[in-house]
């Protein structure tokens, strides 16, 4: 599902026992998260308002995979909230 806000914080975590490559556009191979661990995206959590750089409305997470897992699954938590 595409982000319907502006994203603060994204957490993808890998429990698969293979690895992930993840895309924010379907075609580019921006990061590479080994079987059993994650990758965290904190681009502006500690600013007070929508200043900053954010993942933006529309943009999706697209998981590859090198092989077949036999277990696990890979989430993804995102974060957003307005400034005070």
């Amino acid at each position: 599902t595409a982000f319907a806000h502006p994203m603060r914080l994204i957490k993808i975590v890998n429990t698969c026992n293979t690895d992930m490559i993840i895309s924010f556009d379907g075609t580019t191979n921006n990061d590479y998260i080994p079987a059993g661990s994650f990758a965290l995206y904190d681009l502006c959590t500690n600013d007070t308002d929508f200043k900053g750089w954010f993942f933006r409305v529309g943009t999706q997470v697209y998981v590859k995979q090198a092989s077949a897992p036999a277990s696990g699954s890979v989430y993804v938590i995102a974060l957003y909230g307005a400034g005070e």
